[in-house]
């Protein structure tokens, strides 16, 4: 009877190190837009339809233009780069969010369309790459400039 020979196992032992983290890309969530029909979906409907499909559009070029960057990324960027932001207190906002937040977060402000409109969200955790969305500003009325 002939001998198989044995060959060295082709398997990996798991490793308990801790890998380098990659980078994630931006992704953004709905769940906590406010439900004040001026600073959300609601705002798209009703008169002036192609002014506002213009504003739609800009907002979906946009949103493709900031979920196929990192956090990095937009960190390096001034708030008049396209996809930086500026930082602002949450008491200066003047629509209520539709989630508790601390009366000390710090929300971020995305500008888009020229500069003409702005996304209001925030990044709950530090390392976090989901941005909660809070609300949309189509006329500066959204928080104190």
């Amino acid at each position: 009877m002939k001998k198989i020979p044995k060959y060295p196992s082709t398997k990996q032992k798991a490793s308990h190190e801790q890998k380098p983290k990659v980078p994630q890309k931006i992704a953004v969530s709905f769940a906590d837009l406010t439900t004040n029909k001026d600073y959300n979906f609601d705002y798209f409907s009703g008169s002036d339809l192609k002014g506002k499909l213009k504003a739609f559009e800009q907002f979906t070029a946009f949103l493709q233009r900031l979920t196929s960057q990192t956090r990095l990324d937009i960190s390096k960027k001034s708030k008049k780069d396209d996809c930086g932001l500026e930082t602002i207190d949450l008491k200066f906002l003047k629509f209520k969010p539709n989630v508790s937040l601390g009366s000390d977060t710090k929300i971020d402000v995305f500008r888009f369309g020229n500069g003409k409109y702005r996304l209001i969200g925030f990044f709950e955790k530090e390392q976090d790459n989901v941005l909660k969305i809070l609300g949309f500003d189509f006329d500066y009325s959204a928080y104190e400039h």
